[in-house]
């Protein structure tokens, strides 16, 4: 059976057809890959750029696409780029590797902006970041005086760790706290703290209680009513004499918030119930011993095993245990296990 010359113009045009159909349905996937990719990489950029000043994100983000389409254009011009494709992104060897999505103006824009947003990060986010690496957090809000007591005593404990404090007023003492190594974060404008956003970029998920001190009551209900929206199950804590006026309109206990009448109450209820990991070495104060007198304080660890001096206590001063004792010094022991304490009576023996 043989084939008419027709017969074979058909089936060669049908063969192109299909050809140029599939080619033509392939090309357009390429061009609607490239088209959605573009509008992911737009809204990413929307969502980096919303945190620059509307001036500043505007000046940004032109300058960098200006500079990415100079830099591609003169790659394209001078021979070295010749693999970009607009229409369907990347072609050619480096397909292989890379995505086919990927545009080298796209690319340039969004390192640039990415890098300007790490210089444009408001305070906010930094203090954010820094309490956010901590397993647990004590968030003290407010500038008072009763704010002011209760970090000296958290310094003064060791514990500048623990505490984070949020101020409403840039006062000498704030400032100064941060220099102590606790995370500091003033914000003056008091509107902030009516809006949601300081408290969603804080998060206060590492909580383990905060601490409401400002002077303004209207403040503090707008703190409470924020925080416990963020942390519905962290311990709060007021001074009556800040407690913010709802309290008083509901006329019974609230969940989780204590109601403390004074600061020492505060501080020794963040002592006692906070799990601060508080403990005391196992030492005491003792008369030096006759028989040990004229000799080095470091001499007692070996002849009394379980016992170690600290230090030497002569007149005010404290001083290194390899100085000799003399009559009236009184020595810093260390206990090793309490086991050992009946020792001590052989070292006045």
């Amino acid at each position: 059976m043989t084939i008419s010359d027709a017969e074979k113009k058909d089936f060669i045009l049908v063969k192109k057809l299909k050809f140029n159909l599939q080619f033509f349905l392939k090309a357009l996937r390429k061009k609607i890959s490239f088209t959605v990719s573009q509008i992911k990489y737009f809204f990413k950029f929307v969502d980096f750029l919303r945190f620059f000043i509307p001036t500043t994100l505007f000046l940004v983000f032109l300058y960098f696409f200006l500079v990415g389409i100079e830099i591609t254009e003169s790659l394209k011009w001078i021979g070295l780029f010749p693999l970009v494709n607009t229409q369907f992104g990347l072609s050619g060897p480096w397909a292989l590797s890379l995505p086919a999505q990927l545009n080298p103006v796209i690319v340039i824009i969004y390192l640039g902006v990415v890098t300007m947003r790490g210089f444009f990060k408001s305070t906010t986010e930094k203090f954010a970041e820094k309490v956010e690496s901590k397993e647990k957090v004590i968030y003290i809000f407010g500038a008072s005086i009763f704010s002011e007591d209760i970090v000296q005593e958290m310094v003064s404990m060791a514990l500048t760790e623990k505490i984070a404090l949020i101020s409403e007023k840039d006062l000498l003492w704030v400032k100064e706290t941060s220099k102590k190594g606790i995370d500091v974060l003033i914000e003056e404008k008091k509107e902030e703290f009516e809006r949601s956003e300081l408290y969603k970029t804080i998060g206060f998920k590492n909580a383990e209680k905060i601490l409401i001190l400002s002077e303004d009551k209207v403040l503090n209900q707008n703190i409470f009513l924020h925080v416990r929206k963020q942390n519905p199950n962290v311990g709060i804590v007021m001074l009556e004499r800040l407690s913010p006026p709802f309290i008083e309109a509901i006329g019974g206990p609230v969940a989780n918030l204590q109601i403390l009448k004074d600061v020492d109450a505060v501080t020794r209820d963040l002592i006692l119930s906070l799990s601060l990991e508080v403990s005391y070495a196992p030492v005491l104060w003792m008369q030096a011993p006759p028989s040990f007198v004229g000799e080095k304080g470091t001499i007692i660890k070996d002849v009394v095993s379980g016992i170690e001096v600290l230090k030497i206590k002569r007149g005010n001063d404290l001083i290194d245990p390899s100085t000799k004792i003399l009559r009236k010094d009184q020595l810093l022991l260390y206990i090793h296990d309490e086991k050992d304490l009946p020792k001590i009576i052989s070292l006045l023996g």
